[in-house]
């Protein structure tokens, strides 16, 4: 045996050589078709230059642990064609689990037929695809039923879904529709469901832990449901109005429908059900006779009379309160003579609208179905101009002005005076470059004035100098200089801000972009900003003189913050420096700190 075994080994070394040379030839089809050998059909298989080669090995190649191997670790050409020819179901379940390529894991699964077998592919395998793929050949409503209710990991809620639709069990459903933590997936169980007495129940009653109601559930139900005496006591009963208009969708009833249509309290369920109604005697009666425009025109579109239709537009039109009704009435009229009236009118005048936004949205809207744009040029103009407050509308105005100069003023007005960061989005609508320039100096918002001088069409060299000498945001000034040709001049600048600054980050912003030796020198001693005499420090090759400034900084911060940045990562000192520190430094928080130190405690 012992002899028979070295014998083996011998015959298996040799042969796994040769199947190496051959693999590593040119080798034609004919010479293919002549293989029988396993292992070198597995060596040309993976290693052949040409696609068509692999594909012939693999055709001829039997041994399914040598197929499985090419199946799970080949390219993309090989691999699908080798499991093609697997048939055994473990073998592929591993394959669609752990296959480099793709489409040789969904290949896998489209071959696995055993029950079992898919569950476990189905719950375990990495990416979604090939999981949804296993669940679409699940048969096993357990299977599937463990799936929808317990696969846990958020990347993977597409396989719950695919679980769901997979069930037809309608208590399962129920359950899954009532008590699963995935709003997706309690969704797709409700759009399963079939059962009405268990729909009316959670569109009645569904609701998680305490009082809080599942609305978006809820709907779903509602729409799948067809009983009218229950559609007819939700739409009248729910507490949500949403839910109500998706009851008043479903019924077909014309006696509820009009009792609603007159008596609801909501507007949107009464025009809901208008848009229900056949009846005309009870269309014309609301189209003349209810309070809402948008009632009358919901109830006038129903009419067959197209006459009458109109007389019920024209009226409202020219007579309605609401400047929005009067102007979705205009729209349906046929004599565009008076729908031009009524739009001049609307454009002019703030009707009531709800609201001083809603009565600007009005003329805006109006002004946008004139005819006559010299009029609208006016409107968007006023808008522009004279509105106090709600800034978008009057960016939509300033839109429509074809007066570009004056566009950009309004712009620059609210960019100058807006204090709040939606600013940002009005500056880069900015062109002029003398209003760029006096936002970056006078702007509010410190990120406006940033966005100003940083805008890429600010370029005139002598605004650019302006801002970097004398703008009062030492930030705005670091990032106009950056943008300046003189370089001498920028460096004179940013010392000037390194030197003088207050604002921490402006002086060290400052600091960064300097590499005179001397200046940084000099800023390190002699610059008010702590930080940024650190900054300077830190890249001046002199570690003593450094450790000096670092030392100096931490003693005399006022506000501690800067000296104690110094004690953590900048001295490298002994308990006497500290100790020395801790008697002299003029802050508070800074003296305890380094008195920590000193005792070799952390800050």
């Amino acid at each position: 045996m012992k002899f028979f075994g070295i014998t083996w080994g011998i015959k298996n070394i040799i042969k796994t050589a040769k199947a190496a040379r051959f693999a590593s030839k040119r080798i034609s089809t004919s010479e293919m078709r002549s293989l029988t050998d396993q292992d070198l059909l597995a060596a040309v298989a993976k290693n052949d230059r040409d696609p068509w080669v692999q594909t012939l090995a693999i055709m001829r190649l039997t041994d399914q642990n040598l197929l499985a191997d090419i199946a799970k670790n080949g390219n993309d050409v090989n691999s699908p064609i080798a499991v093609e020819r697997l048939i055994d179901e473990n073998i592929l379940a591993n394959i669609a689990k752990t296959a480099m390529d793709r489409r040789a894991r969904m290949l896998a699964v489209g071959k696995i037929v055993n029950q079992n077998i898919l569950a476990d592919v189905a719950k375990t395998a990495e990416g979604s695809d090939v999981r949804i793929a296993a669940v679409k050949r699940l048969i096993d409503q357990n299977d599937l039923v463990d799936i929808a209710k317990n696969t846990e990991e958020y990347d993977y809620d597409t396989v719950r879904i695919a679980a769901v639709n997979r069930l037809s069990n309608q208590n399962i459903l129920n359950d899954i529709a009532r008590n699963s933590e995935d709003g997706d997936a309690r969704l797709a169980a409700i759009e399963k469901l079939i059962d009405q007495s268990i729909l009316t129940d959670i569109a009645k009653n569904a609701k998680v832990s305490g009082d809080q109601f599942l609305y978006a559930e809820r709907l779903a139900a509602i729409k799948k449901l067809i009983d009218q005496s229950v559609l007819t006591d939700i739409a009248k009963n729910a507490e949500d109005s949403d839910e109500r208009i998706a009851a008043i969708e479903k019924l077909i009833d014309q006696n509820v429908l009009t009792g609603i249509a007159k008596n609801a309290k909501d507007s949107g369920e009464r025009i809901a059900a208008i848009k229900k109604l056949i009846d005309q005697n009870v269309l014309g009666d609301m189209a003349r006779n209810a309070g809402d425009g948008n009632e009358r025109i919901a109830a006038a579109e129903r009419l067959i009379d197209g006459n009458l239709a109109q007389e019920i537009y024209t009226d409202i039109a020219k007579n309605h309160e609401n400047g929005l009704a009067r102007i979705a009435a205009a729209e349906m009229l046929r004599d565009q003579s008076l729908a031009q009236k009524i739009y001049i009118d609307i454009s002019k005048n703030n009707y009531q609208c709800g609201g001083l936004r809603g009565r600007l949205q009005g003329r805006m809207i109006a002004a946008e179905r004139l005819i006559d744009q010299n009029l609208a040029q006016v409107v968007y103009a006023d808008i522009a101009k004279n509105t106090k407050g709600h800034y978008f509308i009057r960016i939509k105005a300033a839109e429509k002005l074809i007066d570009q100069h004056l566009a950009q003023t309004i712009y620059a007005d609210l960019a100058r005076k807006t204090k709040d960061n939606h600013a940002k989005i009005i500056v880069r609508r900015l062109v002029d470059q003398n209003l760029l320039a006096d936002i970056a100096k006078n702007a509010k918002n410190h990120d406006v004035r940033m966005d100003a001088v940083t805008n890429v069409r600010l370029s005139d060299q002598n605004l650019l100098i302006d801002i970097a000498k004398n703008a009062n945001d030492d930030f705005v000034r670091v990032f106009a200089c950056d943008q300046l040709i003189d370089q001498s001049l920028a460096r004179k600048i940013y010392i000037d801000i390194a030197k003088n600054s207050e604002v921490d980050g402006a002086g060290r912003n400052a600091v960064e972009r300097l590499n005179d030796q001397g200046a940084l020198i000099d800023i390190a001693k002699l610059a008010r900003n702590s930080y940024a005499r650190m900054a300077a420090a830190d890249m001046v090759p002199d570690k003593g003189f450094a450790q000096a400034i670092y030392i100096d900084a931490a003693k005399n911060d006022q506000y501690g913050d800067a000296g104690i940045t110094a004690l953590e990562w900048k001295i490298m000192g002994n308990s006497r420096i500290y100790n020395d520190i801790a008697k002299s430094a003029k802050n508070d928080r800074v003296r305890m700190a380094a008195a920590k130190r000193g005792r070799g405690e952390s800050i």
